[in-house]
C-alpha cells in the first residue's frame, strides 16, 4: 500500500466490525480462492505451480496466473483465507480501490519474480517447482501487518498477542511446500518493497516538479512587475 509506512495516515485497530462489511475485494478475493481450490481438487489436477522446466511455454503464462489463487492443498487455502479476512482491516482504510490497486500490483511484481526466478533455475539446470496459493497477497500484506497495525495481549494466554496467531499461519504457509512456497514467499515480501520505492520516489519527483512549477511562475511574474515598471517610468 502506497502509504503503508507513513504513521500519520496508519496505526490501524486489529479489531473492526465483523464480516465483509465494506470489504467487496476482500470477500471476492478469499471466495475466488477457494472456488478455485475447490475446482481444481475435483478436477484432480494436483500442482498448478509452474516448473523452471516449462518456464517457456506461452501457456504457462495463464498457469502462472490461476496459481496465484488455487491452492494445492486444502489446509493451505484455510490458513490463507485465514489471513487474508485478518487483513480486510486495510481495505477498510484505505478504500476497495486503492487496496484492490495495491493487490494488483503485488500479483504482477510477484510474477516477474518468479519468471525471473524460474528463468535463473532454467540456466542453471535447477529443478524449481513454484509453489500454488495467493502468496502475493498475503505476504505482500504481511509487512504492513506487522509494522502499522497495533496488537494486544491476550488475556488467556498472556505470552501471545493478538497479532501471534496470523504469524503462526503464515509461517506454515512459508514451509507447506517446500522451496517453492519459500520463494513464492519472499516474492511476495519483495513486491511490497518494491512498490514502497516505486510510489515514494513517484511522490519525491512530483514535489520536486511542483516546486520548478511554483519556482518559474513566481520568476515570470517577477519578470512581468519588472517590465511593467519600467514602462511606467519611461
Amino acid at each position: 500500500l502506497h502509504v503503508t509506512y507513513n504513521r500519520k495516515f496508519m496505526m490501524l485497530s486489529d479489531t473492526g466490525s465483523n464480516g465483509f462489511y465494506r470489504c467487496p475485494v476482500s470477500k471476492g478475493l478469499i471466495v475466488t480462492s477457494c472456488a478455485a481450490t475447490a475446482g481444481v481438487a475435483m478436477a484432480g489436477l494436483g500442482s498448478i505451480g509452474v516448473a523452471s522446466g516449462t518456464v517457456v511455454h506461452p501457456t504457462d503464462a495463464l498457469r502462472l496466473l490461476t496459481s496465484q489463487f488455487a491452492s494445492e492443498h486444502v489446509r493451505d487455502c484455510i490458513m490463507s483465507s485465514v489471513v487474508l479476512y485478518t487483513f480486510r482491516v486495510f481495505e477498510r482504510r484505505f478504500g476497495s480501490r486503492k487496496f484492490a490497486n495495491a493487490l494488483f500490483s503485488s500479483a504482477v511484481l510477484s510474477a516477474c519474480f518468479h519468471i525471473g526466478t524460474l528463468a535463473f533455475c532454467r540456466s542453471r539446470g535447477i529443478q524449481l517447482q513454484l509453489a500454488s496459493g495467493p502468496y502475493p497477497f498475503v505476504f505482500s500484506l504481511l509487512i504492513p501487518f506487522l509494522f502499522d497495525v497495533p496488537s494486544t495481549r491476550s488475556a488467556a494466554v498472556p505470552l501471545f498477542t493478538t497479532k501471534t496467531f496470523i504469524y503462526l499461519l503464515a509461517t506454515n504457509l512459508v514451509v507447506s511446500q517446500g522451496i517453492g512456497s519459500l520463494v513464492c514467499s519472499i516474492a511476495g515480501l519483495v513486491s511490497i518493497v518494491v512498490e514502497d520505492i516505486v510510489s515514494a520516489s513517484w511522490n519525491d519527483f512530483k514535489l520536486v516538479a511542483l516546486s520548478l512549477l511554483q519556482a518559474d511562475c513566481c520568476m515570470h511574474y517577477v519578470a512581468s512587475v519588472y517590465i511593467e515598471d519600467c514602462s511606467d517610468v519611461r
